[in-house]
């Protein structure tokens, strides 16, 4: 089937213009799971939003120590409950994890149950309650295929309409309905989170009763990048490391002369070098048969990290490092394998007087920023 990516969709808006949203969302990737952390302050405004930053920062800060996510979540049950005793900041909360085989659970407190969508139909999940201390707690759980999708919203979306017709507010069920009717319209998934802000808004007669947000989690078929930069310290593993970069799913990148001398050998193919556009800023280009893109090392990756938040439409077409940003920005997964040889050029008063970082350090930056892009990201060190 290929890998699987959770795709996030995500739309907000606040009770009155111009002002904080007290609902906060976080996204957290790793290479196993995504996981999804919605949170809604009480009230509306600044403190609001301060208190949901504070639920949601706590909570991502309990799962980086090792907490599980139900240990985490509890953790948070109890906290919040000390917080209502002692009218300290409080917010309400969902978690929901999505592991990359589609197995997904979420854990809801005080919060709108989840959406299930499959074959263009939406339905609520229904859950198991539980107690953490006296509140009531309730766990869901489901399984996305490619194609399906998870939608967790605040109150604010499942109580529009109350007292401008609906004594009730939509509910839940008024969600799948509207949901299903935008999908019977032939909307795609990822335009169900705006598309159901604005059925919102005008129910509310263009004027929303609370902060609402949707945030759509659904299963795509996924694009990998990897890039082989470096070679290991140890020479002997040279065929070893060759032997699984080329057995991944996915693109194949290789940046670094001496790595593509490894490659080449490997391959048994011969290197091509392409400097029809090489000059004093743009680095050489090179090509082996049944490589998809041979760089030169160093140079290429900084100039990559340098261009990342620039235009795409200023880039030189003819340029690696352009390919490169290419390849990487279209795919949801890169693989980095790096090589720990150690490269004396990179201590060369020249390299560092360009402002060149070593391969071991703008590896790391370069994933930090792919990662805030929303990729995952997987480095994998090579000695």
């Amino acid at each position: 089937m290929g890998y699987v990516y959770v795709e996030i969709e995500k739309s907000q808006a606040t009770k009155k213009t111009n002002t904080a949203c007290g609902d906060v969302v976080l996204i957290d990737r790793d290479q196993n799971s995504t996981i999804i952390i919605l949170a809604d302050g009480m009230g509306s405004g600044v403190k609001a939003s301060i208190y949901a930053t504070m639920c949601v920062s706590r909570l991502r800060e309990l799962l980086k120590c090792g907490f599980t996510l139900r240990q985490a979540f509890a953790a948070m049950v109890r906290t919040m409950n000390q917080a209502a005793r002692e009218n300290l900041p409080y917010a309400v909360f969902s978690i929901a994890r999505i592991i990359n085989d589609g197995l997904g659970v979420v854990l809801s407190f005080e919060m709108p149950p989840p959406i299930y969508i499959s074959k263009g139909n939406a339905t609520v999940l229904k859950g198991r309650s539980t107690t953490v201390e006296k509140s009531v707690i309730t766990e869901t759980n489901c399984y996305l295929s490619v194609g399906d999708a998870l939608l967790l919203v605040s109150d604010g979306v499942t109580q529009a309409g109350i007292g401008r017709g609906l004594p009730m507010g939509l509910g839940p069920e008024g969600v799948c309905k509207i949901i299903n009717g935008i999908l019977s319209d032939g909307r795609k998934l990822y335009e169900i989170p705006h598309q159901l802000q604005t059925k919102i808004y005008s129910l509310c007669n263009n004027n929303n009763d609370d902060d609402i947000t949707s945030i759509l989690a659904y299963s795509r078929i996924g694009a990998i990048a990897n890039v082989l930069t470096g070679p290991p310290i140890n020479k002997s593993r040279d065929y070893e490391v060759c032997r699984k970069f080329f057995s991944m799913d996915g693109t194949k990148i290789v940046c670094g002369g001496t790595t593509a001398s490894i490659v080449s050998k490997y391959l048994n193919k011969r290197i091509d070098i392409d400097d029809t556009f090489a000059n004093h800023f743009t680095p050489p280009k090179y090509s082996i048969e049944g490589v998809d893109l041979v760089t030169e090392g160093a140079v290429t990756l900084n100039q990559l990290y340098n261009i990342l938040d620039e235009d795409r439409s200023l880039m030189d077409e003819q340029n690696p490092v352009t390919e490169l940003y290419d390849y990487l920005m279209n795919a949801d997964r890169i693989n980095f394998f790096v090589g720990t040889s150690y490269n004396p050029a990179t201590d060369n008063i020249g390299f560092v007087q360009q402002g060149l970082l070593s391969r071991k350090k703008i590896i790391p930056l370069l994933a930090a920023r792919f990662r805030e892009l929303g990729k995952v990201v997987v480095i994998e060190e090579i000695d």
